[in-house]
C-alpha cells in the first residue's frame, strides 16, 4: 500500500498539493522519517498548525499533538519605493552622502523586510534591515554620481531598482587667466581688468575682486 501511495504523482484538493515523486521515505523496522513536497494554494492563506499521529501495526494510535505553527502569505507584490541623495540637493562636495529612503509594501501584504544598495545597478552587497536613512560612500572622480536601492518584503519579493543622482565636485575652479591687467600710472583715476575661470562640475557662482597689497586688499 504504501508503495502504491508513494507511485502516485501527486494528490490535491483545494488548500494544497502533495507531490509524491518528491517526498522521500526512510527509516528501519521501528523509525520512520519523511519529507514531504507539499504547494500550498492562496485558499489557504494565514497562521496554520501543523499536527501529527502515528499509528502502528496493531492500530495503537497516539493523538494528534500541534508539532508547529505556519504563517502562510499570498503576498506576490514587491515593494515601491524612492530614494533621496542628501534630501535632493543637485551637488555635494563630498564622497559621504545621507540617503533619505522611503518605501511602501501593496495593501494587504506582508510588510516591509529588507533594502540593498549599489553604486552601478551591478554589485549588491549584503542586504540590511529596512531603514529609513542611511549614511553611504558615493565612488571617487568628480562627475554625475547614481545611487541605487532595492526594497524587500516579509514574503521574499524584491523591488526593481529606485535611483537618485547627484554630481560630485571635489574640484575647485580653475586659476584665473588674467586678460587685462591694467596700466600703471599716476594719474590713475580708473582702471579696467578682465579675467576668466571656469569649473566644469557647477559652474561658477562668486567672483571676489581686491586690489592692494594683499590678496584682501587694503
Amino acid at each position: 500500500e504504501g508503495q502504491n501511495f508513494y507511485k502516485a504523482q501527486s494528490f490535491e484538493n483545494s488548500y494544497a498539493k502533495l507531490h509524491c515523486a518528491n517526498t522521500s521515505i526512510s527509516g528501519s523496522v521501528n523509525t520512520l522519517t519523511i519529507n514531504w513536497s507539499v504547494t500550498l494554494k492562496s485558499t489557504f492563506i494565514g497562521t496554520k498548525n501543523t499536527y501529527l499521529r502515528v499509528t502502528d501495526d496493531v492500530n495503537g494510535s497516539a493523538a494528534w499533538t500541534q508539532k508547529g505553527t505556519w504563517t502562510i502569505q499570498s503576498d506576490t507584490t514587491a515593494p515601491a519605493g524612492t530614494i533621496k541623495i542628501n534630501n535632493d540637493v543637485a551637488f555635494t562636495n563630498s564622497l559621504n552622502v545621507n540617503l533619505t529612503l522611503s518605501a511602501e509594501d501593496n495593501a494587504g501584504g506582508s510588510g516591509l523586510s529588507q533594502m540593498k544598495f549599489s553604486n552601478d545597478n551591478v554589485t549588491w552587497p549584503t542586504a540590511e534591515a529596512y531603514a529609513t536613512t542611511k549614511a553611504w560612500t558615493l565612488t571617487s572622480g568628480d562627475g554625475t554620481k547614481t545611487v541605487y536601492v532595492k526594497y524587500n518584503d516579509a514574503a521574499g519579493n524584491w523591488s526593481d531598482a529606485f535611483s537618485d543622482t547627484i554630481v560630485l565636485d571635489m574640484s575647485p575652479p580653475s586659476t584665473p587667466v588674467v586678460i587685462d591687467e591694467g596700466t600703471t600710472t599716476v594719474n590713475l583715476t580708473q582702471i579696467y581688468s578682465s579675467w576668466s575661470s571656469s569649473d566644469p562640475q557647477t559652474g561658477i557662482v562668486d567672483y571676489e575682486y581686491a586690489i592692494g597689497t594683499t590678496p584682501g586688499g587694503v
